[in-house]
């Protein structure tokens, strides 16, 4: 399932969780397995102590009322990337990571390096884990992880945890409140005895000393991933004056032990807003984890993840703050229902978080790339389903950005963005007229419809590298579907929904060209729709009705003589034609 809505929604698409233990919890007596350090000294555990300052208890959230953490210290392996931004890898969250793989939950299993393809045996950071922590397996701290993953806290909410843990000696620093809310099945009192069993386990395992000896390792992967995402600085300046609040710090945390999460939150610390976003491990390169930002095919401009990351934390708040005031919109939701819930976002409220998000990074994009390039990204998103996101980015650009004084604040404008919810609310009468503004038909229409009987993907021999590509797309979506080649198709072989890929010159094209809202003339691509040529096309992609079969559509991607341009640039379901030339995206609808 995609992360993130898109590179996207990532949606996102996004998230994680922890454990604690009583007092009384059993203490092990079994000698841990030894590990080596960077410099390649075998080390046994020994009780450590560390020197990290307690946290704020202050509670002053005057924008969000989350519990206040310690702003980065010197007990976390970090860099700081530049003025106010750190990536680290912190020891509460590689602590927490431990707990979560000697689980070993099924409720957690896609989160581990393995679901990647990533072994102990080509991953050595895994099997040093494994070998010196495998002793503390059945340790209380473990099980009451299992029993917390079945109840659904997830890999984002663990990580959540970690961060209200002093990271001094790991005992309870902050609050459960989020968790507690976001997870009715919790208590607090489970999630306090979770607290002591994690800082028990940390104790009895000797975690430091494992950590302390992994320092030069950390050290190694947070330089990396600075030197591969230099906008970080760029990122944090335009965010700070896009939300106009006072962020003091903003920290990445690499997760190089757990894949697949995206997760961020803001405390208020003792001199402002403090951003923690953390960021699963998506490969690894000779022994050193890699952090996957979220850059597509066609936006290859955009770090997505690093965006949601200082989006995200900054835009619930106020969401959640207005609760009650959008509420009335809940019916908006209602037209793309089916696919938001297949990317995970089940209402109103976690809609319109996602699409507020994306109008920070279509702000983003306009601001460093320019407003082209902001309306491609644009469409891009609204084809994922984020049907609000034109409307919102265009009072925000017209009427925020340029009015710091009368919009001092952005929760000072979101009733603002109320007015413009309230007006599609009317002019849809609450949202059913909202079908007439999508494109008909979109490859989420083929894909409804496919799912009922099965597709038919008929692709040209030439193209096989794509007619793999479209069925991975067609396996994400569920839809079952047969392959076959062009070279025996008949008229019954386009009954039904059919998927074809072909090239300009190929018959099935020619089939099909006159009901297409494009058409090749020669090399030369004419856009019935805007009446532009494209003289360099790459890839030509279409949902129409199908003619031999009421009721039924045909996807067609049309290929061209070029194939220097990569074979898998995304299918996203509410779009119902792109063109693609080689250097990418040139119009979508």
């Amino acid at each position: 399932m995609r992360k993130l809505l898109l590179v996207l929604l990532l949606i996102v698409i996004i998230s994680s969780g922890c454990i604690g233990s009583s007092p009384s919890s059993k203490t092990s007596t079994t000698t841990s397995g030894s590990i080596t350090s960077s410099t390649g000294t075998s080390i046994s555990p020994q009780t450590t102590t560390t020197t990290s300052p307690v946290p704020s208890n202050s509670t002053e959230t005057p924008e969000n009322p989350e519990t206040p953490i310690p702003s980065w210290d010197s007990n976390v392996t970090g860099m700081k990337a530049a003025q106010g931004i750190y990536v680290e890898v912190d020891p509460r969250t590689v602590l927490i990571e431990v707990i979560i793989r000697l689980a070993n939950s099924k409720t957690l299993k896609d989160n581990r390096p393995e679901a990647l393809g990533i072994s102990p045996s080509r991953y050595q950071y895994l099997k040093d884990i494994d070998e010196y922590f495998g002793p503390y397996q059945d340790s209380r701290a473990v099980e009451i992880a299992k029993k917390l993953a079945d109840k659904g806290m997830d890999v984002g909410d663990m990580i959540y945890f970690a961060l209200q843990l002093d990271p001094r000696d790991f005992s309870k620093a902050g609050n459960w409140e989020i968790l507690l809310s976001k997870n009715p099945a919790l208590s607090e009192e489970e999630l306090d005895e979770f607290a002591r069993a994690v800082r028990d386990f940390a104790v009895e395992s000797n975690f430091q000393k494992f950590y302390r000896a992994k320092k030069e390792f950390y050290g190694d992967v947070v330089q990396k991933f600075i030197e591969e995402n230099p906008e970080l600085e760029e990122i944090k300046d335009l965010g700070s004056s896009y939300f106009r609040t006072n962020v003091s710090s903003w920290h990445l945390v690499l997760l190089p032990a757990t894949s697949r999460v995206v997760y961020a939150k803001s405390f208020q610390g003792d001199e402002g807003i403090v951003l923690y976003g953390a960021l699963g491990l998506s490969g690894e390169k000779e022994g050193i984890p890699e952090f996957h930002t979220g850059r597509g095919p066609q936006v290859e401009w955009i770090p997505a993840y690093i965006l949601w990351m200082f989006s995200n934390p900054l835009v619930e708040p106020v969401v959640e703050q207005n609760s009650e005031a959008i509420g009335k919109y809940q019916s908006l939701y209602s037209p793309v229902e089916e696919i938001m819930r297949f990317w995970g976002i089940t209402n109103f409220r976690e809609f319109l978080i996602t699409t507020l998000d994306y109008v920070f990074m279509t702000h983003y994009v306009s601001s460093t790339m320019g407003p082209e390039q902001g309306e491609k990204f644009q469409w891009l998103v609204k084809s994922e389903g984020l049907y609000l996101l034109p409307s919102l980015s265009e009072v925000t650009s017209k009427e925020y950005i340029p009015n710091p004084k009368e919009y001092p604040t952005f929760p000072s404008f979101f009733p603002r963005l109320l007015n413009v919810l309230d007006t599609i609310y009317v002019e849809t009468k609450g949202g059913e007229k909202i079908s007439n503004a999508i494109p008909s038909p979109t490859f989420w229409d083929f894909i409804q419809s496919s799912r009922k009987s099965g597709a038919r993907v008929i692709y040209s021999p030439r193209y096989v590298l794509e007619a793999k590509s479209l069925s991975g797309e067609l396996e994400l979506y569920r839809v079952p579907f047969i392959v076959k080649d062009d070279t025996n198709v008949s008229t019954e072989d386009l009954k039904g929904d059919v998927a074809i890929i072909t090239g300009p010159k190929e018959f099935l094209y020619k089939i099909f060209e006159k009901k297409l809202p494009a058409y090749f003339n020669g090399t030369v691509l004419y856009s019935k729709t805007t009446g532009r040529h494209y003289e360099s096309v790459a890839i030509f992609r279409a949902v129409i009705p199908n003619p031999f079969d009421e009721g039924h559509f045909i996807y067609i991607e049309v290929i061209s003589e070029d194939l220097t341009h990569p074979a898998n640039y995304p299918v996203y379901p509410l779009f119902h034609y792109m063109i693609f030339e080689n250097t990418g995206l040139v119009e979508i609808r």
